[in-house]
């Protein structure tokens, strides 16, 4: 928008709408017969706006008069550019600074499109009767869901992860693939144990025992994942634990 532009909401009472990243322009003079107040209905966003001339202040839901910016509990986030004080607004969060991400729009857009387990499913296992996330169609120890998250073809047992690993005093070193179009409802957590049968968080261990806590890195459709223990060569087992969200 032009500097000094107003954004031209009114008559019949727009609502949800989206400003995002939009430089100059500002919220004031919009016009429009008293009968199509207010301005905007519920659900105006302005994200990362960067405000230029208008107003210095604003009141969004005044009693009298309500010409020029009667908005219906707008939202704001990242508002940059010229200071303004305002009431009658739902949110404000961070004035002054730019919010991430940097779109909402993108953001919500990816959200949207993303490839979810079930989608994966539907496009890789071809029997639709083996599909749940905790079936193993292909019979190589490890489920739909683990499949998913490595990137591996749940219909082949001789396709398995590479995984590698070091281990140098207390502390061990392992590198595993991923998924680069990971389904956005699926998540892997590290665990160890003593003996296979009790399993513990990063930073957890049994009472008066040792801890291991986990660090991981991604790197071109890979992690490394480091494991150290507060006990020096304490021998323990690692597993990756893949859940559904």
């Amino acid at each position: 928008m032009a500097g000094n532009q107003r954004i031209d909401s009114h008559s019949g009472s727009p609502y949800a709408n989206l400003m995002d990243g939009v430089t100059g322009g500002h919220f004031g003079g919009n016009g429009g017969p008293w009968s199509s107040y207010p301005h905007h209905g519920k659900h105006f966003v302005a994200w990362n706006f960067n405000v230029s001339g208008g107003p210095s202040n604003y009141n969004f839901w005044p009693n009298e008069p309500r010409n020029g910016h009667t908005f219906t509990s707008p939202i704001f986030a990242g508002l940059q550019g010229k200071a303004i004080s305002m009431s009658g607004e739902e949110i404000n969060e961070l004035p002054g600074q730019a919010v991430e991400p940097a779109s909402l729009f993108e953001a919500q857009l990816a959200l949207r499109l993303a490839e979810t387990y079930a989608t994966w499913a539907t496009s890789n296992i071809s029997d639709p009767a083996m599909a749940n996330f905790d079936q193993d169609p292909d019979g190589d120890g490890l489920t739909n869901g683990t499949e998913a998250y490595f990137g591996t073809n749940p219909n082949n047992h001789d396709n398995l992860p590479q995984i590698s690993g070091t281990f140098d005093n207390n502390n061990l070193t392992i590198a595993h693939p991923i998924n680069p179009n990971l389904p956005n409802d699926i998540q892997a957590t590290y665990e160890w144990s003593l003996d296979i049968e009790n399993w513990y968080p990063s930073g957890a261990g049994p009472v008066g025992g040792p801890t291991v806590t986990f660090n991981s890195t991604e790197n071109n459709n890979s992690i490394s994942v480091s494991a150290a223990s507060t006990s020096s060569n304490q021998k323990f087992f690692f597993r990756i634990r893949v859940t559904q969200q």
